[in-house]
């Protein structure tokens, strides 16, 4: 089974009076649903809270799992995101 394409929507829907924790306020609930479609006619559905960014990210991972065994998490994410990735991006806390 390969996955053959995303369908990406973002949803967001206003709240009638703003929602405020105190430190943050929301004005709307903001959702993305991704569709995972394979070439067996399986599709797949998640949902994720999120804006324009998430939305983005989520598009651009249709070019690195097109092709991939949607099963195989391991070797999708071991093939596309690498241990250095994450080492050069780490904020230092050190205080140097």
């Amino acid at each position: 089974m390969k996955v053959t394409k995303f369908d990406v929507r973002r949803y967001s829907k206003p709240y009638e009076k703003p929602i405020s924790n105190g430190k943050y306020t929301y004005y709307a609930t903001n959702t993305v649903i991704c569709q995972i479609h394979t070439d067996e006619g399986i599709t797949g559905i998640g949902w994720v809270d999120g804006t324009d960014i998430v939305y983005d990210t989520v598009k651009q991972l249709e070019a690195l799992v097109v092709g991939e065994d949607p099963f195989n998490v391991e070797r999708i994410l071991v093939q596309n995101v690498s241990t250095e990735d994450f080492r050069e991006k780490r904020p230092n806390h050190s205080g140097d």
